[in-house]
């Protein structure tokens, strides 16, 4: 199901979350580019608490910050069925690579993860993130850009 770049917004990200809550049919689900925010990125997370049928998520090109990362973080904890996640493009910065990295650690249905161009502090970030990505067994895919480190 893509409905990116519709400007959906809470509202109508919330009505979605409640279908795919109860129904679990849609197994992938793109949402980038619609202007979504921390408290959407939390619906969201209890969303993914619950549906263990969705396998890919797309919310790149957003505006969450670290609140948004860390409340789909969190609920990642509890559901390894989603096995691509693209959080790139957002301002996730370094409190919220620490929160997808200690996901990523303990997730073992992750197989893509995208967290480049999120303006995280280069080298915090990147060790964080790495130490995670070696202590995870599942991940294959983990685009992250850090220019500072180039």
């Amino acid at each position: 199901l893509s409905l990116e770049d519709n400007k959906i917004g809470l509202r109508g990200v919330a009505t979605l979350c409640d279908v795919l809550s109860e129904h679990s049919y849609v197994k992938h689900l793109n949402l980038a580019g619609n202007g979504l925010n921390d408290p959407t990125a939390g619906v969201l997370g209890q969303m993914l608490k619950v549906n263990y049928t969705l396998t890919c998520l797309n919310v790149r090109q957003n505006q969450f910050s670290c609140l948004g990362a860390k409340a789909i973080a969190e609920a990642l904890l509890s559901n390894d069925s989603l096995n691509e996640l693209d959080i790139s493009w957002n301002k996730i910065r370094s409190r919220g690579s620490e929160a997808i990295g200690k996901m990523v650690a303990t997730n073992t249905g992750l197989i893509s993860l995208n967290v480049s161009f999120n303006g995280l502090d280069a080298l915090v970030s990147f060790l964080a993130l790495t130490t995670f990505y070696h202590a995870s067994f599942s991940l294959k895919s983990f685009p992250a850009f850090f220019p500072q480190l180039i």
